[in-house]
């Protein structure tokens, strides 16, 4: 079975990028993020794994439900929820059934985030793919807003055609703290390409403004299949923009300290360019 892993950051449209694969019965499963945050949505994988092809749990998901189980009734905003429960097992267990059910491909995403940022485990991802697309977003400003909007107004993703005006809501400009995300991410993918080199993987780059500018779906599933391979069928994403903020300086309430303090920043921590 071949492991097709895309590593990301947060908000560069990885979830857009992975609901492009399409999931074919028997062939190739989209986990789309296998160690999501949300634990509840891993039962779909347990459906649609286990249940489903009638395969007994494994040491690794007794775990895992074990210590998730008993606060799954408890809000999500308590501190134990705030834990992650998976161990890495988890996604080796899930690979063999699908597996011994005749799947030749698995495909997932990880992104570095509070409940999945150990370097080991992405360590372990890396060593067990056969094959790896970096994502990533150009525009470094971009992350910041998009990341800062979505914890301001608890809207991390968009299925539907309504318009959600509070995800736009403006917030402050902290030159600090863009500095601070700014390093912070291009770490992420600075200790990444590290990764890949010392493990000797090859992989595919996509840059998520240049996939986002292809104006017909024909060119979008192009780029797309020069990652992944011209062998993958593909289908349109259900996740929609969130966004209808046409300039930077919209996302911001003090917008002449704004421009002042950014543009006195060095290029280097506004654009990265890993093609």
């Amino acid at each position: 079975m071949e492991i097709i892993s895309t590593i990301a950051a947060p908000r560069t449209g990885s979830m857009f990028f992975q609901e492009h694969i399409k999931n074919i019965d028997g062939v190739t499963y989209n986990a789309i993020e296998f160690f999501n945050e949300w634990h509840r949505t891993h039962y779909t994988h347990i459906n649609n794994i286990f249940i489903k092809h009638r395969t007994p749990f494994t040491e690794s998901y007794y775990s895992f439900l074990e210590k998730f189980l008993p606060l799954e009734n408890k809000p999500y905003s308590s501190d134990n929820l705030k834990q992650s429960f998976y161990n890495f097992e988890m996604i080796l267990d899930a690979i063999n059934v699908l597996e011994q059910n005749n799947y030749q491909y698995f495909f997932h995403k990880v992104v570095r985030t509070n409940w999945f940022k150990s370097a080991d485990m992405f360590e372990k991802i890396i060593n067990i793919s056969d094959k790896i697309i970096i994502l990533y977003r150009e525009s470094i400003l971009d992350v910041f807003i998009s990341t800062n909007r979505a914890m301001l107004s608890h809207q991390w993703n968009n299925r539907t055609n309504d318009y959600k005006e509070k995800y736009d809501i403006e917030f402050t400009w902290d030159k600090d703290k863009f500095l601070w995300f700014s390093n912070h991410y291009m770490n992420h993918y600075k200790e990444t390409m590290e990764s890949l080199d010392k493990n000797k993987k090859t992989f595919s780059i996509v840059c998520y403004e240049k996939l986002i500018k292809c104006d017909n779906q024909e060119k979008r599933f192009n780029m797309i299949h020069n990652a992944l391979g011209s062998e993958h069928q593909l289908t349109l994403p259900q996740v929609k923009k969130q966004s209808r903020a046409v300039t930077q300086i919209e996302a911001f309430s003090n917008k002449e300290q704004f421009l002042s303090e950014y543009a006195s920043i060095d290029e280097y921590h506004k654009i990265l360019k890993l093609i």
